[in-house]
């Protein structure tokens, strides 16, 4: 099992993807992660040349999440049998 890893501590992750994170106030969060926030959407994002968690919200659309104390990876998914031709 993956381990906690802090944001101050150790920094952002190394690659763009989701990660279980758990925030300033002890709340767990699924984010996304992006090493630059700008390639995430030219629009909402215009000049973040920076990493940076960030969440989609329907109403509100892609916004940076400030606040990750920690993060991990996510576990892999398990491997699921082909259902058998009848």
């Amino acid at each position: 099992m993956a381990e906690w890893v802090s944001v101050e501590k150790d920094g952002f992750p190394k690659k763009n993807g989701q990660y279980l994170c758990l925030t300033e106030h002890k709340f767990y969060r699924l984010l996304s992660f992006a090493k630059k926030l700008k390639s995430v959407d030219k629009y909402e994002f215009k000049g973040c040349n920076y990493p940076a968690f960030f969440d989609y919200d329907s109403e509100w659309g892609a916004y940076e999440f400030d606040g990750v104390s920690h993060w991990m990876p996510l576990p892999e998914l398990p491997k699921l049998k082909e259902r058998e031709k009848e």
